[in-house]
């Protein structure tokens, strides 16, 4: 039995339309990526500036928290500040160790844990349990990346 060509022409049509719609997200997804490297060097620039003005970084914060959404909050637990360490690096897979970083940067007190890196690998897999970020290798070890899907 052959297809009838309105619905070849259809089908080609919403695979033409398809590949279109990915390219532009693709596209936009890295437009995305490259604002948020400019802003986080712009968030860096305005910290340390504020610095040598005599501001504390606290102060900052702060007074500008829409342009800090990303700076955790030291009353947090340490899952929610995983989370927002990932949060913080859409699109961008980081290892525990890079995790870690971004919470020291970012404020987080990490002096009441006594081994940091085995709690964040105990949550960065209970996490992907929950779906709430993915997984791949990267030379040899797994990192992860928050799931921009996961409502």
């Amino acid at each position: 039995m052959t297809t009838p060509t309105p619905y070849k022409d259809a089908f080609q049509q919403a695979i033409e339309d398809l590949s279109k719609a990915m390219e532009t997200r693709e596209t936009l997804e890295l437009d995305v990526f490259n604002n948020d490297r400019r802003i986080s060097m712009f968030r860096e620039a305005a910290l340390s500036l504020g610095g040598l003005c005599g501001k504390s970084i606290d102060e900052i914060t702060t007074k500008n928290p829409e342009l800090f959404p990303d700076m955790i909050d030291p009353d947090i637990g340490m899952t929610d500040a995983v989370r927002q360490a990932l949060q913080s690096a859409p699109g961008t897979s980081l290892s525990p160790i890079h995790v870690r970083n971004r919470m020291e940067k970012a404020g987080f007190d990490m002096s009441g844990y006594k081994n940091v890196l085995a709690s964040i690998h105990t949550i960065l897999k209970r996490l992907k349990l929950k779906n709430e970020v993915l997984t791949r290798e990267r030379d040899g070890k797994t990192v992860y990346k928050w799931n921009v899907l996961k409502k």
